[in-house]
């Protein structure tokens, strides 16, 4: 049985050919047509990675279709359609905007379909929207970079920096799950640049992060509490760029955390 082709795909494949019809400016139509159909299929959804790669791909794919029947600019039509999807995917509500580079990478694979031209062109925007620096990194690094410099004790200032800057960013934003992990990560990362810029012990610095991060996101409010496990997970996870030490401090962080919270589940059932 042939698969029901998504709604999504239809409304950018008849939009982009009467786009082109009408002799728009392709690319920059393309943007408008795809960011307008991701984000209003999103906003109507239960959002979640699957659901936002699939749209992603399905975007794409239409894009991909209104150009062949027209014969318009392939790689035009590609990266216009990967900005779109990107900004439609972030315009979305705040929780599809932290799986935004999902959608990204999402519609880079789709755009394999369209050539080698095309994937370069998409690669370009991609690059371009993950390389985007988050500012809990640059804060960390920046922190982290200063304080060895003062020759400060390292691992404890790294907790108190990595604490206050995971504290400030949840507790201005709406808490979910994704954007725990997602500061998580940023601030780990942050962590180990800084560590790597110094040339100041990553393990040390690593288990000072993992403290820090998962004090930050259990100050951050009740909501943020709820979900420091995840911010635990995300901190390990992102340790592993700095080596097998650093994954072992660590674990012990994250193992430590996470038996405390049972020991406080039995005694609540007490």
């Amino acid at each position: 049985m042939e698969e029901k082709e998504s709604e999504v795909t239809k409304a950018v494949r008849e939009a982009v050919v009467k786009a082109v019809e009408k002799g728009e400016d392709t690319k920059e139509k393309v943007v408008e047509i795809t960011r307008d159909a991701v984000k209003k299929t999103l906003e109507g959804a239960e959002v979640t990675r699957e659901k936002v790669e699939s749209v992603a791909k399905d975007a794409m794919k239409g894009a991909i279709e209104g150009a062949r029947k027209t014969e318009a600019d392939a790689a035009e039509v590609t990266k216009g359609a990967a900005e779109g999807i990107i900004e439609g995917t972030k315009q979305a509500g705040v929780k599809a905007a932290d799986l935004a580079e999902h959608a990204a990478e999402a519609a880079l694979d789709s755009a394999k379909e369209a050539g080698d031209k095309a994937v370069d062109m998409v690669k370009d925007v991609v690059k371009g929207f993950l390389g985007k620096e988050s500012e809990v990194t640059k804060a960390v690094r920046e922190a982290v970079v200063k304080a060895v410099e003062k020759g400060e004790d390292t691992k404890e200032k790294v907790v108190e920096i990595t604490r206050d800057a995971v504290k400030k960013t949840l507790e201005g934003a709406e808490v979910t799950r994704e954007k725990v992990e997602s500061v998580a990560k940023d601030a780990m990362k942050g962590a180990i640049e800084g560590a790597r810029k110094t040339e100041a012990d990553a393990a040390e610095v690593t288990k000072g992060a993992a403290e820090g991060i998962i004090e930050g996101t259990k100050q951050a409010g009740a909501k943020a509490a709820d979900l420091a496990e995840h911010a635990a997970e995300a901190a390990l996870d992102s340790a592993k760029e700095a080596g097998d030490k650093a994954v072992d401090m660590v674990k012990g962080v994250v193992k430590g955390f996470l038996e405390a919270v049972k020991e406080v589940l039995e005694k609540k059932k007490e």
